[in-house]
């Protein structure tokens, strides 16, 4: 990992932490969305341009990190980017995965379970393994309640 991107990793993983107390379920949704901005960083990272967000939740039995992924100037941006940016940010071990569609862009989003004592904590039973170039990691398994 080059000095910038360790740079801009270990200060929002700071942010992340100071922000637990404002981040739901501590607080309302819409309260945590007062702080959103103080969780989101842009930069480029090998030659792109990308929003990131990371955020930290305490659900008392685990904290879920959570880190989402956008392209600042394209609708998409290569995997292999995507999947460099989740190992920097949450490790390369327990990872889920998800990606959805916003404002015509592809949001990438990957989340992580840690106990209060650090452990990490596999991911749910609804996800599905994957691997990407040696990279595993855990696909969530979106479920459609209504398509009215």
């Amino acid at each position: 990992m080059n000095k910038n991107l360790r740079k801009h990793v270990n200060d929002m993983k700071k942010m992340a932490n100071m922000l637990i107390p404002h981040t739901f379920p501590l607080v309302d949704y819409e309260e945590e969305m007062d702080v959103l901005i103080l969780k989101q960083k842009s930069f480029a990272v090998d030659g792109y341009e990308v929003v990131v967000s990371l955020s930290r939740a305490d659900y008392r039995k685990y904290h879920l990190v959570s880190l989402q992924i956008q392209s600042g100037s394209s609708p998409f941006l290569p995997f292999n980017v995507v999947c460099n940016l989740a190992r920097a940010f949450l490790g390369p071990k327990y990872l889920s995965y998800v990606e959805f569609l916003k404002g015509g862009k592809k949001i990438y989003c990957w989340t992580v379970r840690i106990t209060p004592e650090g452990r990490f904590l596999l991911p749910s039973k609804e996800t599905e393994p994957s691997v990407y170039e040696g990279f595993e990691y855990n696909v969530v398994n979106p479920t459609i309640d209504d398509v009215s």
